[in-house]
């Protein structure tokens, strides 16, 4: 968890969807906050752990910096495919920036180029359809 001193330093850390960046373990990620009652934690995936060979209830030192909480890091896929469809780009842009970080993520994580390719095309048919 954060400790007070620190989180008293980042009062914008008491705020629904902020995110860091920065380094654990020497490996460098982008990081949200889970609010536990008065507390809040840095949630470290079990993918990211073995990255970092990292194991549950190591200590570690944490370097970090607070993002833009409007910054989404769309994948060159997905940002041709919004520039080619208008209207799925008029929705994306309406989108708020922690749902259009949830697609952009959602064609990011996958692995292999056909399924990024899917995906994108499953996106933007997704957005063209949620259209009143």
């Amino acid at each position: 968890f954060l400790p007070v001193t620190l989180l008293s330093e980042l009062p914008q850390a008491r705020e629904r969807g902020f995110r860091l960046v920065g380094e654990v373990g020497g490996v460098m990620s982008e990081f949200g906050l889970m609010a536990v009652k008065t507390r809040r934690y840095i949630v470290l995936s079990k993918d990211f752990l073995a990255q970092a060979k990292l194991q549950r209830g190591d200590e570690v030192v944490f370097r970090f910096s607070p993002v833009d909480p409007n910054r989404v890091e769309v994948p060159m896929e997905l940002e041709q495919a919004l520039q080619t469809h208008r209207t799925a780009d008029t929705i994306w842009k309406k989108l708020s920036a922690g749902k259009r970080r949830e697609f952009a993520n959602r064609v990011a994580s996958a692995a292999r180029e056909t399924t990024r390719q899917k995906r994108v095309y499953q996106l933007i048919e997704e957005l063209v359809e949620s259209q009143p």
